[in-house]
């Protein structure tokens, strides 16, 4: 997992965060604080509905945030497993071939 995140923070310009079940700080489901995030952002999360019917079930949210091409705009993956959720994000940030 360090090398997935040192290759992460090599890739980005910016800052790269990983948030492990922060809903719990709150008090909240997993469920309930996804569908928070949603009425905040006024848009659904992009989290296949397999996904997040595990991170649901397994009351698991792992989120990483990153700012790969400028430390304003920035891109977030979630997931229920810390690994998935790194190499999704470490997807996102190869360079086009």
């Amino acid at each position: 997992m360090t090398e997935k995140l040192n290759e992460l923070m090599r890739r980005c310009k910016g800052g790269v965060y990983l948030k492990l079940n922060e809903h719990r700080d709150f008090y909240d489901s997993a469920k309930q604080h996804l569908e928070n995030l949603e009425a905040v952002r006024c848009a659904p999360l992009d989290i296949p509905a397999d996904v997040r019917n595990l991170m649901e079930d397994t009351d698991t949210i792992v989120s990483v945030q990153l700012y790969q091409r400028t430390p304003i705009c920035f891109d977030e993956v979630y997931h229920y497993d810390i690994d998935a959720a790194l190499d999704k994000a470490l997807e996102m940030t190869k360079d086009p071939a």
